[in-house]
């Protein structure tokens, strides 16, 4: 058997998995919105009081995670360095949004996504209203339909922090390159950039042996995630995430890294989820 061969199987079974674990939850749930655009099909969930978002029948989020999720995304840097002006770069769920305009001290809001489906769920749909607190009515909240991508490389404004929420890996969208000019670019718009880094359900203690330290030093000393400056070597780190061979050489040729500080954190939610890792990306 091939190399090609065994990967290939081992891909369709992860495909196969996520696929019936939807379908089986659909199968006992109430679909109670759906529509479709060119870039996906979006399909909201309701089971008592679980709820779920799939995008292309993958789960997009959950009930059970996406607090957590989106507490360590968005609130965390948010309380510790509390910005006026948040640039979202995706988000279409609302559900960053409806986090970060929790915080009074923030002023305005703008959320770039590129699908407009995703917004009208969120102005006709009870439950999304529900879950984000009516953030599609905040007068704080400015939305630009547009691929994000575009926008950071267009934009002229500048941003007290990004919340990267784009989510490509499901869509028919236009792919999201993390490479070190992206980074970059990012961090000529704002200072402070958090992001979250895909999720992995198998083996992640040996993909990714930096964030699952992080996260299981954190769990035995505090039963939860948190967040802490990256003091390795920044090489090791962009290997994990997987970025780019020319990552650090597009960070190192533009003086970039002398200036900037990297927070790291990692958390395993179930076997739907698996891993999911944070980085925060801080310039002096």
């Amino acid at each position: 058997m091939t190399i090609f061969l065994i990967i290939t199987i081992i891909i369709v079974l992860y495909l196969s998995y996520k696929l019936l674990y939807t379908y089986k939850e659909g199968m006992n749930a109430s679909l109670v919105y759906q529509d479709e655009s060119k870039y996906q099909k979006i399909k909201l969930y309701e089971k008592g009081s679980k709820y779920w978002l799939t995008l292309n029948d993958q789960v997009q989020f959950n009930s059970d995670e996406h607090k957590l999720s989106h507490y360590l995304q968005c609130d965390v840097p948010l309380l510790k360095f509390k910005p006026k002006k948040v640039l979202i770069l995706g988000g279409g769920d609302g559900l960053a949004a409806s986090h970060v305009l929790k915080h009074d001290f923030v002023e305005e809001v703008t959320m770039v996504e590129i699908d407009e489906k995703m917004i009208k769920m969120l102005k006709e749909s009870k439950l999304m209203r529900k879950i984000t607190n009516n953030v599609i009515d905040n007068p704080k909240l400015n939305i630009i339909i547009q691929n994000g991508f575009d926008y950071v490389y267009k934009t002229k404004n500048k941003y007290d922090i990004i919340i990267e929420d784009i989510e490509d890996d499901h869509t028919n969208q236009k792919k999201v390159v993390h490479s070190g000019n992206y980074l970059k670019r990012l961090l000529e718009i704002s200072n402070i950039v958090s992001q979250t880094i895909g999720d992995d359900i198998e083996d992640y203690e040996k993909k990714f042996p930096i964030f699952t330290k992080n996260y299981l030093k954190h769990k035995e000393i505090y039963n939860k995630p948190k967040f802490e400056l990256y003091t390795g070597d920044k090489e090791d780190l962009f290997d994990e995430l997987e970025y780019e061979d020319d990552f650090l050489m597009e960070l190192e040729k533009n003086d970039v890294l002398q200036d900037v500080k990297f927070y790291i954190c990692g958390n395993y939610y179930n076997n739907m989820f698996g891993f999911e890792m944070y980085l925060l990306s801080v310039k002096n």
